[in-house]
């Protein structure tokens, strides 16, 4: 988030940050957070009721079409 804030002159907390991540069911989930926020993972497993893990990189492409790093928060697959 920080290389692109810097990169696009703006603040880090203007920067959407799109995280994959994938439940034990192998459903996906993707969160949109603020640059400047991280997401409480364990906020989310109760919230939808299962675990989840962060997806690898060949999950990330599969499901969006996009390598992470570059995933961008609407237009996957």
């Amino acid at each position: 988030a920080l290389e692109a804030a810097n990169a696009l002159g703006c603040e880090i907390s203007q920067i959407v940050k799109s995280l994959v991540f994938c439940t034990k069911s192998r459903h996906s989930i993707l969160i949109l957070a603020s640059g400047t926020n991280r997401v409480n993972e364990q906020k989310v497993e109760m919230i939808i009721g299962e675990k989840i893990g962060k997806a690898d990189a060949n999950y990330v492409r599969e499901i969006t079409g996009f390598a992470i790093g570059g995933v961008p928060p609407v237009g996957h697959k």
